[in-house]
């Protein structure tokens, strides 16, 4: 999952360091790769409630990636790859399909919930970004940088812009780039005219993965 379906699914109320370690994980993997090592140290209490909501990011994404849900909609997108002028030996379709899928879970909850992005960045505002880099650095590779990282995340509040069809696909552009996928400008064209008919896909059946998680304990 994305960073916002990760929060809208399993946030808890007044609880921001949780909430924080909803998306902690994917944090690190942007930053240089990095993963937590285990067994993770905490050192306070809000500590723990980043290792708690940390161990329910890795159940969502376990809840997701397992599901008919996730199976059945990234072949879905897939198959509209297909259809595309999009070169089959140059790029993972499976996986651009299943990249596509989890922004665009983000983007339809901005569009039908547009207080969901407020509240998310709202969370991660409450939290300290020097307790975070203390608890990065006890618990991964992490340098001071991931602090800069985690302070320009906040500021420019780009899932935010996901609503917005340029700057999606240059934010999936850039998703991509981190797996070393480069696309070139008539290639991210075609992919942007492909976008309304994910879209639809991903609505069309958009209470299913709602569902999906509701039946899960957070």
């Amino acid at each position: 999952m994305n960073y916002l379906s990760h929060f809208y699914f399993y946030s808890k109320e007044h609880d921001p360091y949780y909430n924080c370690g909803l998306i902690f994980p994917d944090w690190l993997s942007s930053y240089q790769r990095l993963r937590l090592n285990k067994p993770m140290i905490a050192t306070n209490k809000s500590e723990e409630h980043l290792v708690k909501g940390i161990q329910n990011h890795f159940l969502g994404d376990k809840t997701f990636h397992s599901s008919d849900y996730f199976r059945e909609h990234t072949q879905a997108i897939k198959r509209i790859l297909e259809k595309t002028s999009l070169d089959k030996n140059r790029f993972r379709f499976s996986f651009l399909a299943h990249v596509l899928l989890e922004m665009m879970i983000d983007r339809l909850l901005l569009l039908k919930n547009p207080e969901s992005g407020t509240l998310f960045y709202d969370n991660l505002d409450a939290c300290d970004d020097e307790l975070l880099l203390y608890f990065a650095q006890n618990n991964s590779e992490a340098d001071e940088g991931f602090k800069l990282m985690i302070q320009k995340f906040k500021q420019y509040r780009y899932i935010l812009q996901y609503v917005d069809v340029d700057t999606f696909v240059y934010s999936f552009r850039r998703i991509a780039s981190r797996v070393g996928i480069v696309f070139e400008e008539m290639e991210l064209t075609e992919i942007k005219g492909q976008i309304c008919d994910i879209e639809n896909i991903i609505d069309r059946d958009f209470s299913k993965i709602v569902t999906l998680f509701d039946t899960h304990e957070k």
